[in-house]
């Protein structure tokens, strides 16, 4: 089980309608292979494609042929903390994506952000709904 500590991150872990996640919410996962709009309660976004780098699979959720959007957009003013998990094909990733809509107008994607990986999950190659759900993780 991967468990995120609330408190770690400083302004917090928010949903796709930038809701701060409390501890013990429920985790909400949402499973992307293609383009797709999150829902508001999402809170982990899983990506089945494999990419070579964060800077790639964010290159390919903000713009690319899987883009994903969030149902609500992030008010102008807001920070926005969402967590990731991702694959190369051969590791995953956990990784903490995060943009502040204060510096550049609201944000209804992921184009704004930038990313930092906060976890590899050594050889566990491709991330999808079978390997990682809702009960691989939990806040705390």
């Amino acid at each position: 089980m991967i468990q995120f500590s609330i408190s770690t991150f400083g302004t917090g872990l928010t949903d796709a309608a930038n809701s701060a996640i409390a501890a013990a919410s429920d985790v909400d996962v949402m499973i992307a292979s293609s383009a797709t709009t999150m829902a508001a309660t999402d809170n982990i976004l899983v990506l089945t494609t494999a990419y070579a780098n964060t800077a790639d699979m964010l290159a390919d959720i903000s713009t690319g042929a899987s883009k994903v959007t969030f149902g609500t957009a992030i008010a102008a003013g807001d920070d926005h903390n969402m967590v990731v998990v991702w694959s190369d094909g051969n590791d995953s990733y956990v990784s903490l994506i995060n943009g502040s809509a204060s510096a550049l107008g609201s944000m209804s994607d992921f184009s704004q952000m930038t990313g930092t990986t906060i976890s590899t999950l050594v050889q566990l190659a491709g991330v999808s709904a079978g390997r990682l759900a809702a009960a691989n993780f939990d806040f705390v």
